[in-house]
């Protein structure tokens, strides 16, 4: 006889994640290393792109995500979005990045704020963020760690 209303069979959700492309890894020591990586893969985008990039102990880049595409002049990053593939990853620290199209280096109210909460998240699941850096269609970069943001 059953008990309560729950169904005989509940489902089991597994999550899996696929490497997409295997890669020679570099290592990341310093911010214009991360910024680099950055460039390589936001430098021509005409909309705000915020990646995740993880890394080994050893610095060593084990590889990215996209976390949010937005618009040309805004992204609304959701903290859960950003650090699921940092887990399924095994990643030991983390560098997030996005670009301003607009060419501004400036951190907006949000990027910092949205820093913020990354970090707190970063350090409850002991995955820190070594560096948020913000990077422009010209190359240029700002590291949010470097101004002593983060």
């Amino acid at each position: 006889m059953k008990k309560n209303n729950l169904p005989t069979v509940i489902p089991q959700y597994g999550i899996r994640l696929v490497q997409e492309a295997t890669i020679d890894a570099p290592y990341i020591h310093q911010p214009a290393e991360a910024a680099q990586i950055a460039c390589d893969f936001l430098s021509d985008k005409d909309r705000e792109i915020f990646l995740a990039v993880f890394l080994a102990t050893s610095g060593k880049v084990l590889g990215f995500s996209v976390c949010h595409i937005g618009s040309l002049s805004a992204s609304l990053v959701r903290v859960a979005d950003c650090l699921k593939a940092a887990i399924l990853a095994n990643a030991a620290s983390v560098i997030y990045a996005h670009n301003h199209p607009s060419g501004n280096l400036e951190p907006s109210a949000e990027d910092i704020a949205v820093t913020d909460k990354l970090v707190e998240a970063g350090l409850l699941i002991d995955i820190p963020v070594r560096d948020h850096i913000i990077v422009t269609p010209n190359g240029s970069y700002t590291s949010l760690a470097e101004r002593g943001i983060i």
